[in-house]
C-alpha cells in the first residue's frame, strides 16, 4: 500500500503508522526512511536507512547473512549492524525469531542443566542436663 502511495508521489493517510518516519522512495524502487540526518556528512545509506517489512521472507535472509558475517555474536551486536543500513519496526523480533532457528549458534551457547538439590538431612536435638542446648544434624 505505501508503495502504491509513494511512488505516485502521494501523502499516506493520516492513520498509517510510518508518517512519523517521513518515507521516501528512491530510484531503485526502495522505500527510505527520511529524518533529520539531511544535511549531515553520514554516508546516505546511513542517513536514509531502507524500510524493511515486519514479516517477509527477504528480512530473514538479510538477518542470516548479517549473522554470519558477524560470526554469530549476540543479538545486540546483529540489531546494531542492521541499524545502521536498515529500519524495521520488530528488527529485535525478527532478530530473536532467526536466532532461535540457528543451530551452530545453539550448539556453542547450550543451556546447562541445573542439578537439583537433595534433601536436608533430619536434625535431632542433643540434650544436656535435661535442656535443650543446640541441635545438629544426625550422623550414624
Amino acid at each position: 500500500m505505501e508503495v502504491s502511495y509513494l511512488s505516485a508521489g502521494k501523502q499516506l493517510p493520516s492513520n498509517n503508522e510510518l508518517i512519523p518516519l517521513t518515507l521516501c522512495y528512491d530510484n531503485s524502487r526502495k522505500i527510505r526512511v527520511g529524518g533529520r540526518l539531511k544535511n549531515s556528512i553520514l554516508p546516505e545509506l546511513q542517513k536514509h536507512p531502507i524500510l524493511l517489512s515486519k514479516s517477509n521472507h527477504a528480512v530473514n535472509l538479510i538477518i542470516t547473512n548479517y549473522q554470519l558475517k558477524l560470526l554469530r555474536d549476540g543479538p545486540q551486536l546483529l540489531q546494531a549492524a542492521l541499524g545502521e543500513k536498515f529500519w524495521s519496526f520488530s528488527v529485535r523480533d525478527a532478530v530473536r525469531k532467526v536466532l532461535r532457528r540457528c543451530i551452530p549458534r545453539f550448539r556453542n551457547h547450550p543451556r546447562f542443566t541445573k542439578q537439583i538439590m537433595g534433601y536436608l538431612p533430619e536434625f535431632e536435638p542433643l540434650l544436656y542436663s535435661n535442656e535443650l542446648v543446640l541441635t545438629s544434624p544426625a550422623h550414624s
